[in-house]
C-alpha cells in the first residue's frame, strides 16, 4: 500500500488543491452542450474543471474538443483500490460514465458541473436536496453560488466518510439510519448555504446535492460493505455528499 501511495498521492493532492468541479457534459447535441461548456470556460479560468475520460467517449466531436481546453482538464479515480471499489459498487441501473463522474467528485471533495437539467442527467434516487430558480443567475451570482457548491462538498467529506466508516464498523444494518440522517444534514445544511437563491425560487434546478451511498446501498448493499471492510477510507471517499451546479446558459445562468 506504501508504494502504491507514493505513486498517486503527490498528483493528487495538486488536482485536489486546483480542481473546481468535474463536468459533467451529457451526451446529448453539440447545440446543447457547448454553450455551457463555453460559459464555463469564459468564467473559471485559473482553476481547473475536471472530466473524467469516459466522458469523451460519449459526447460530439466539438464538445471534445472543447474539453481539450483550459478549464478543462482529465481527472480519474486516482488509485486502483478506488476503482475497484467503483466498479464494484455502481448500481445496475447508473451508466458507468455518470457513476464515475459522481464518485470521482466524491473523492475529490468537488461539486459536479452539469451542462444538461438535473432531470436529464441525474436519477432522482440520488437527489438529497435541490434548489431551483426562476431566471437565470447573473455571473456573479452563479460563480459565488459554484464556491458555495465547492465550500459545501469539502465541508461535508469529513463527517460522512468518518460516519460511514464508523456505522460499517459497528454495524452494517446501521447504514439505513445514516442514509437518512445524511438527508437530514444535506437539507438543513443546503437551506443555509443556499438562502440567497430563495429570492429567485422557480422551477428550474439550478444546485442540487446528490448522494452516491443511497442507490448503492439500495441495490448492492452487501459489496458497498465488503469494500468499505476491505479498503477502508479509501472506500468511504466514494460515498460523501456530492453538490451539483447546473450550467444552462439563457436558463439557469445568463447567455
Amino acid at each position: 500500500m506504501a508504494v502504491e501511495l507514493a505513486d498517486w498521492f503527490l498528483d493528487f493532492v495538486v488536482r485536489v488543491k486546483n480542481l473546481r468541479g468535474v463536468v459533467v457534459p451529457g451526451s446529448t447535441s453539440e447545440s446543447a452542450v457547448l454553450p455551457g461548456l463555453q460559459w464555463i470556460g469564459k468564467h473559471f479560468r485559473y482553476r481547473d474543471i475536471g472530466f473524467t475520460p469516459v466522458s469523451l467517449e460519449r459526447v460530439p466531436k466539438k464538445v471534445r474538443e472543447r474539453l481539450s481546453k483550459k478549464p478543462f482538464a482529465p481527472v480519474s479515480l486516482p488509485s486502483s483500490a478506488m476503482q475497484e471499489v467503483a466498479t464494484a459498487t455502481r448500481p445496475p441501473d447508473v451508466s458507468d460514465g455518470l457513476w464515475e463522474q459522481i464518485v470521482t467528485a466524491s473523492a475529490y471533495a468537488c461539486p459536479l458541473v452539469l451542462v444538461q437539467t438535473l432531470e436529464e442527467v441525474v436519477p432522482k434516487d440520488f437527489w438529497v436536496f435541490v434548489v431551483r430558480v426562476g431566471e437565470p443567475l447573473e455571473p456573479t451570482s452563479a460563480k459565488f453560488h459554484l464556491r458555495v457548491c465547492d465550500y459545501a462538498a469539502l465541508d461535508a467529506f469529513g463527517p460522512t466518510t468518518k460516519g460511514l466508516l464508523e456505522t460499517v464498523a459497528d454495524r452494517a444494518g446501521g447504514l439505513v439510519g445514516l442514509l437518512h440522517e445524511r438527508r437530514k444534514n444535506a437539507l438543513e445544511d443546503g437551506e443555509k448555504r443556499f438562502w440567497r437563491l430563495a429570492e429567485n425560487s422557480g422551477e428550474t434546478a439550478v444546485v442540487a446535492v446528490l448522494d452516491p451511498l443511497g442507490p448503492a446501498w439500495a441495490s448492492k448493499p452487501e459489496a458497498v460493505v465488503a469494500a468499505i471492510k476491505k479498503h477502508g477510507a479509501l472506500a468511504a471517499a466514494l460515498f460523501s455528499l456530492v453538490p451539483a451546479f447546473v450550467v444552462l446558459p439563457g436558463v439557469t445562468v445568463e447567455s
